[in-house]
């Protein structure tokens, strides 16, 4: 299952809550700090094992990011683990320079979603490996109604 780290600084949690359900609605192992971290845990700790573990990383783009040091620091450490991992970045407007976050950001090309929200999204489930909205597999029968709701009709 493919493992993604989400960065982003808790002001886009509007965002980043409906972002984690659509990648997990696609069968992808999500790593978050709105859903990871848990009471009594050491939480520096606990985001160095998600940045270890995770292949991919997908850094939430904004105003309220380029003011995070957190955003910094996963973004930094991501890439001295293993620079051959991709990041992902996902511009929420079109105001943000990537740069401001991690010097280089800004040379990989990143997702508007100020421009298209459904193509940055579309594209971001396509870089790792998911159709936006798999195909739903077909019914047995051409009927679109059940067989119990036709007796029904005809009663």
């Amino acid at each position: 299952m493919t493992s993604v780290f989400v960065s982003h600084c808790s002001e886009d949690n509007y965002f980043v809550d409906f972002l984690i359900e659509l990648l997990r609605f696609h069968r992808l192992d999500v790593w978050a700090d709105r859903t990871n971290l848990e009471a009594g845990g050491i939480f520096p700790a606990d985001i160095e094992e998600g940045l270890t573990t995770c292949g991919t990383m997908v850094v939430v783009i904004s105003q309220r990011s380029t003011k995070s040091s957190w955003v910094t620091r996963e973004v930094a450490h991501f890439k001295a683990l293993d620079a051959s991992r991709p990041i992902i970045p996902l511009l929420l407007d079109g105001k943000t320079d990537p740069d401001q976050i991690y010097e280089g950001l800004g040379q990989v090309t990143h997702l508007r979603c100020d421009e298209s929200l459904l193509g940055s999204l579309r594209e971001l489930l396509r870089l790792l490996g998911r159709p936006l909205f798999p195909p739903v597999e077909k019914r047995r029968t051409p009927e679109r109604r059940s067989a119990h709701r036709r007796e029904i009709g005809r009663a």
